[in-house]
């Protein structure tokens, strides 16, 4: 399954590559770790199906690759989810791509997926849920992010 999505960052790119290579893990993690949390309401609706839900942050891990230039977009690779191996929720592999939108802009692109896990017999409508979980903290990390990148130096 996909998951894509993108934010606008008001600041230049070049000011915003500087940020994110150094030590992209390093400051991205608490990023992505917050995101996955404030899908919490989301998981809360997902326990109904009667599936067990990993806790919060502490589980939450993301790994970033070694950085790629692609024209003039900057593109980190990484992998983003629950640090045990959980029956449900599964890790979201993902290219963060940072691109130019003018001379002042920058857009980060989140395109990723995600293997359905065989968790038994979740239902179409569960498993739609579970996209939109998925959905819901891709959007949340893109918005921390691009928070973090408008930030005053």
């Amino acid at each position: 399954m996909f998951v894509r999505d993108f934010v606008h960052v008001e600041r230049p790119l070049d000011e915003v590559r500087a940020r994110l290579v150094s030590e992209p893990a390093v400051r991205l993690r608490p990023l992505a770790r917050r995101a996955y949390d404030e899908s919490e309401v989301l998981r809360g609706l997902l326990a109904g199906t009667g599936h067990a839900l990993p806790p919060g942050s502490s589980e939450v891990e993301l790994a970033v690759g070694p950085v790629r230039l692609r024209d003039d977009a900057l593109v980190l690779p990484m992998l983003w989810g629950p640090g045990t191996d959980h029956p449900l929720l599964p890790p979201i592999e993902a290219d963060l791509e940072v691109a130019p939108v003018g001379s002042e802009w920058t857009q980060l692109t989140l395109v990723g997926n995600y293997t359905r896990r065989p968790s038994g017999a979740l239902r179409r409508r569960d498993d739609l849920l579970l996209h939109r979980v998925l959905e819901a903290s891709v959007r949340s990390f893109l918005v921390a992010v691009a928070r973090w990148l408008e930030e005053e130096a």
